[in-house]
């Protein structure tokens, strides 16, 4: 991250003088509890390998390397939109100046957001949080009609921030973070935390039955 944004990040989340407050809230989600999700679902190995196959990219999902033999799926989620796969927690900024008061509170795992922060001067930022989810999908026969599927994700992400101040100053940063199902990251000059929600290995989970 460049100097000034981490001047300015961590002066208002320091300050609260009248011109302005940032608060950060920590994530509320549990998060998934294991570190892989299991079901056990109907049908032979077979069945459940093609329903995969044909309905991974409902979920934005591109195939990697596939062990037919073996009943393993490596999957890739790119998806533009990392809410409800992850909970990064919440963001508060308050801005006051001639022009009035004004209130920015969201989700730190939304896509894009621009909002102000002030601290000596104002400034305009916009985030920007991208997910890059990656999947293994194991699948093992549990009876003689029974397939046992295990999901395993490792979540990569990418925070890119730009600010600029109404004094022409302009700072660009870009930080990422990798963690499991399970698991949770953290950005190391904020503190902000990210964990995962457990959704991505439901909505894995959904495809095969």
């Amino acid at each position: 991250m460049g100097r000034t944004a981490i001047v300015v990040i961590a002066a208002a989340a320091s300050l609260s003088a009248c011109g302005g407050k940032l608060s950060y809230t920590p994530p509320t989600s549990p998060g998934s509890p294991e570190n892989v999700v299991t079901a056990t679902v109907n049908g032979t190995r077979e069945d459940v390998w093609n329903r995969f196959a044909a309905q991974l990219g409902r979920l934005y999902f591109v195939i990697g390397d596939m062990d037919r033999d073996a009943g393993i799926i490596n999957a890739r989620n790119r998806g533009d939109d990392p809410l409800g796969y992850i909970d990064c927690g919440q963001i508060r900024s308050r801005v006051r100046n001639i022009h009035g008061d004004r209130t920015y509170s969201f989700s730190a795992a939304v896509p894009e957001m621009q909002y102000e922060i002030m601290t000596d001067i104002l400034y305009a930022v916009t985030r920007r949080m991208e997910l890059d989810g990656r999947a293994t999908i194991v699948l093992e026969e549990a009876g003689p009609d029974t397939v046992r599927v295990t999901v395993g994700t490792r979540y990569f992400v990418t925070r890119t921030m730009w600010i600029s101040g109404v004094d022409g100053s302009r700072d660009s940063s870009s930080d990422s973070i990798g963690f499991g199902t399970g698991g949770r990251g953290r950005f190391a000059d904020d503190g902000t935390i990210c964990v995962a929600t457990g959704e991505m290995e439901r909505d894995i989970l959904k495809l095969a039955r």
